[in-house]
């Protein structure tokens, strides 16, 4: 009888659902909005293609050191503005798309802000890929989708977390010239569930939501904000939410409301893509030819590929090479609660994750004075008093 990863490795990353030929894995979600798989006895034929595919029981590659590193940032201001960091990922697929890419596959919101990985092909409808989205994807069937583009010849960009990434080089079982693949340092993954009840309540006070931005500059790069814009009696309004003062922000980031696998993730150290991205906050102690507060990403390539990639956009970017251990520093994820399921009460998830939803005092009193800082152009000055 096949057996899949258990509970507490498994990334929900699909591969084995897509891998299996007879329908026999389909995929449930559980009380927290994460995604599981399950098979079905009746249709399975015990031909161990999902285990091959699955990037947990499958032997994972050593890990690698950095090919080379780089510093990033856009150029163009408008794409810095919508952009949650430098903007990097943004100039590759303009810049590539119709002419060195056929697709690019990535995380987007549906009608209903539920985050899925959606394949486009071309620049405009590629444009609902950008910014960040913390909350787990689902993949769908864009592994096969990909698949099928391969194997017909075109050449397709395919962005996620590192878990996905592996999990599609898995589904995949082999390496193709014509992929490209981009993960990013993954805090964790939050519960969709968490992020379902989080929207209805901002509904619920401030009106219809029409459109979400996570990582908004509103008070700055350094100070991450998700912005919500709403309709109510005709009228169109935006809010703003620190990090440090909203519910679902400071659950995600403090790994309050995070998948059980990211405790342990298997994939923290490892990364199967070309080219890995992330944020970079201290790119002022290392160069000072940025735009300040706007965004900066590190750009760590794994290979020669990834840095193809890189050179396909270097007139579009302001570019540093950097030594990659002053930029490539190991996620350390710290404490997380997951949810095991073992010593919840089912019939209390909501009220479970809506007291994890729940923001202290201090932090929300914090966030106004950082707020107010930032306002009075005071915010770098005292964050660098008060870490001497």
């Amino acid at each position: 009888m096949i057996k899949l990863a258990d509970r507490s490795t498994c990334t929900g990353c699909n591969a084995c659902v897509n891998s299996c030929k007879f329908g026999a894995i389909e995929k449930r979600t559980d009380q927290y909005g994460f995604i599981y798989p399950y098979i079905d006895n009746s249709k399975c034929k015990n031909c161990t293609r999902c285990v091959k595919s699955c990037p947990v029981l499958e032997k994972q590659k050593e890990e690698e050191e950095p090919y080379v590193a780089f510093l990033m940032q856009s150029k163009r201001i408008d794409h810095l503005e919508k952009s949650a960091s430098g903007g990097f990922i943004s100039e590759y697929i303009e810049h590539n798309m119709n002419n060195k890419l056929d697709a690019v596959v990535g995380a987007a919101f549906d009608s209903n802000f539920n985050v899925v990985h959606t394949l486009c092909t071309s620049r405009e409808e590629s444009s609902i890929l950008q910014g960040s989205k913390y909350v787990q994807s689902d993949i769908g069937d864009t592994y096969s989708k990909t698949e099928e583009y391969l194997k017909d010849g075109r050449k397709v960009c395919f962005i996620g977390t590192p878990c996905q990434i592996a999990g599609l080089y898995g589904y995949l079982g082999k390496t193709y010239d014509s992929l490209f693949t981009i993960d990013f340092l993954c805090h964790s993954v939050p519960s969709p569930k968490a992020w379902q009840i989080y929207l209805k309540r901002q509904e619920k006070k401030f009106g219809s939501i029409i459109d979400v931005h996570f990582k908004d500059k509103k008070y700055g790069y350094t100070f991450p904000t998700l912005s919500i814009k709403t309709t109510k009696h005709g009228k169109e309004k935006i809010y703003y939410f620190t990090s440090q003062a909203d519910g679902f922000m400071s659950a995600f980031l403090q790994g309050r409301i995070s998948r059980e696998c990211c405790e342990n993730c298997k994939f923290r150290n490892i990364h199967y893509s070309d080219i890995t991205v992330a944020d970079y906050y201290q790119y002022s102690k290392l160069t000072s030819e940025f735009k300040s507060n706007m965004g900066v990403n590190r750009v760590v390539t794994w290979n020669k590929k990834g840095m193809q990639m890189v050179e396909s956009i270097k007139d579009k970017v302001i570019s540093v090479e950097v030594d990659p251990s002053s930029i490539f520093v190991k996620s350390d994820f710290g404490n997380t609660h997951h949810y095991s399921g073992k010593k919840d009460n089912v019939n209390d998830v909501e009220k479970i994750l809506e007291n994890r939803l729940k923001v202290d005092i201090k932090s929300r009193i914090v966030s106004v004075i950082r707020i107010i800082l930032y306002k009075i152009g005071l915010q770098d000055f005292v964050k660098r008093i008060v870490k001497g």
